[in-house]
This record gives structure tokens, sequence and C-alpha cells, in this order.
């Protein structure tokens, strides 16, 4: 089983608030290798070329969580679908903030076991098509993705096999804790907006995992198949903050450089056009230890990772806030 870690990275917003609370905009997105997914569009991932025809899954028990450890509740059940964004638009009380934590599935066994006909349609548990409930269990598909794969080695058959990926049941339910600090201030006569992104990556979903030959599981039928997806679920998720009122909110590093391939096998480049040279990059595992040092020369650095294991790396500044992730394949 995975460990499950979350990076945190430090992101001060001054933004104006009412003083019962300021506007809060939740996007939840997809992207696969760094860009916004596209349904019926082929992605190398992990080395295998795949495309999704189908993507849903439910988001529930959305928490955002003070520094003080309280926590903030966002009601509802939510479902995002293949390339489209969900918003929640909600308020946020002035103060600091620390994580923003949600499940990935329906924990509750009466909603998850209850009849999705009795929904008005277009409402998240109403019946979907494809279907997000299975009728021979009575429990809800909290995460579906199908599409297609290439299984060949060279990848040179085309995507023509089946990739199936239905995860349900109770014990497939994931809690998500993404950390990022910031604030939220401001007053009465000057108040603010702001959005949070909260990304699922799925190169990320499927890190590890050899596509070309673990390609389908229903649950029950493949159930360590489908706990090794789930675990990934737990840091397959990322969140940024920024303002809607002019003052970015972003992760001062991540958006300073461009990190390229990414998956990659052998090498990382790393353009850092703002940094001067001899600027010390880290790179870290999920735990945070560093595994790797390079310098910045002429605003670009590279790094050596074939004899690095598979799975999650991050590259961060020794002396600048923020990190960006890539993963070994």
């Amino acid at each position: 089983m995975k460990k499950v870690f979350s990076i945190l990275s430090i992101v001060a917003i001054n933004i104006a608030a009412f003083a019962h609370g300021a506007d809060l905009t939740l996007n939840f997105q997809t992207k696969i290798n760094g860009n916004a997914l596209q349904l019926n569009t082929e992605y190398t991932v992990g080395g295998a070329k795949i495309q999704a025809n189908f993507l849903g899954y439910y988001i529930t028990d959305i928490k955002l969580v003070k520094t003080d450890d309280t926590e903030k509740p966002i009601s509802g059940i939510y479902l995002v679908k293949g390339n489209e964004t969900l918003t929640i638009e909600k308020t946020a009380d002035a103060g600091g903030y620390k994580a923003i934590k949600f499940n990935v599935g329906i924990a509750d066994s009466l909603t998850n076991h209850g009849d999705p006909s009795l929904y008005n349609i277009g409402e998240p548990l109403a019946l979907q098509s494809p279907s997000m409930h299975w009728s021979w269990n009575s429990g809800y598909i909290f995460f579906r993705l199908d599409g297609l794969v290439d299984t060949s080695a060279n990848n040179q058959h085309g995507v023509t096999e089946s990739l199936t990926f239905h995860l349900g049941r109770l014990s497939s339910v994931r809690n998500v804790t993404v950390n990022e600090n910031f604030t939220i201030t401001g007053t009465h006569d000057n108040p603010g907006k702001y959005a949070a992104d909260i990304i699922l990556n799925i190169e990320e979903v499927f890190a590890g995992i050899d596509l070309k030959t673990d390609r389908v599981t229903m649950t029950m039928n493949n159930p360590a198949l489908a706990t090794e997806v789930c675990d990934n679920l737990q840091e397959a998720f990322e969140f940024s903050v920024r303002t809607t009122t002019g003052i970015a909110a972003r992760n001062s590093f991540q958006n300073s450089v461009k990190l390229f391939p990414n998956p990659a096998a052998n090498m990382i480049i790393i353009e850092a056009e703002t940094m001067e040279n001899n600027t010390i990059l880290l790179v870290t595992d999920l735990a945070g230890k560093v595994i790797a040092e390079t310098i910045v020369t002429h605003n670009k650095a590279q790094v050596n990772i074939t004899n690095f294991e598979r799975g999650i790396y991050f590259v961060r500044s020794a002396t600048q806030s923020g990190s960006t992730r890539f993963i070994k394949m």
C-alpha cells in the first residue's frame, strides 16, 4: 500500500471579505499530463497509450480546515464528469486555513445503497448514462473510467483493448487531504472573491500500474487492482488558491518553472527563466527526503532520474516556497 503524504505549500492571500465571509468558488477539474483531460483523445500514461471515453467520480464531505483545526463543512454530493469543470459556489469565513478535505465516494451506507430512480434527472445521484450505479449491488460506482489501451509492447497496434475501472463498495471510499496554507482577510467595504482549484491528475491515479496488463477491474473481480487505484486517488489531487479580484495566489515556485517531460524515465529538464544562476534545486520523495540536487545554469537545470524508483517526486528550491511534482516511470 502506498504511503500517503501531503506536501505543504505556503501561500499568503490578502483579499477583501465581508465580516460574515468572502465569496468562494471551488473548481473540481481533471487533468492528464498537465493538460485538461479531453475524452476520446490518445495520451501516454506510464508507457501505455490510452484514451478515456468516459470518466466520472463522486466527491462528498468537503471540508475547509482552519489553522486552529476547526473545519468548515461544505454540504452536498457532487459528480465530476469527464472533461467538465464542477463548480461549487459557497462562502468562507475570514481567517487562516491550512487544508481541504473530501471523500472520493459515498461513505453513508444508506445513501450509497439508495435508488437512483428516486432522484430528479440532472441530480448527481440520479440515473446517469453511462450508469454510476450497480443494480446488482444496489450501490453507487464511486469512480468510473471507460476507455481503450494499446497493449502492444511498442504501442503500435492502436488503442483497441478495453480499459475499464469501476470502483465501488464502501471499502473503496477514500478520504483526501490536500494541504495548502492561505489566509482570507479584508474589509466590509472591499469584499473579496477567490477560487480554489482542486485538480485530479489521471497519470497519478495509475502511478505504478502497468495499464497494458492491469487494465480491468469491477472492484470485486480484481480487488487488489481496485485497492491500488483507490489508494492512488489519495495522492492524485492538487489544490491551489487564487483570487478573482486581480491578486494572484499561486505556488510561487510551481509557477516560475517548467518541468518536462512528465512523466519521465531518464532525465527531467527544468526551465527557470526567473531564477538566478547557481540557484540550488532539490528533488525529494513523498516523505520529503532529498534524493538529488541540481544547480540552475543559464536559467535551466536537469536531473538524471534513471536510477530512481517508479513513483512521485517533487522539485523545490532551497530558498523559495512551493514545489512542483513529476512522475518517474
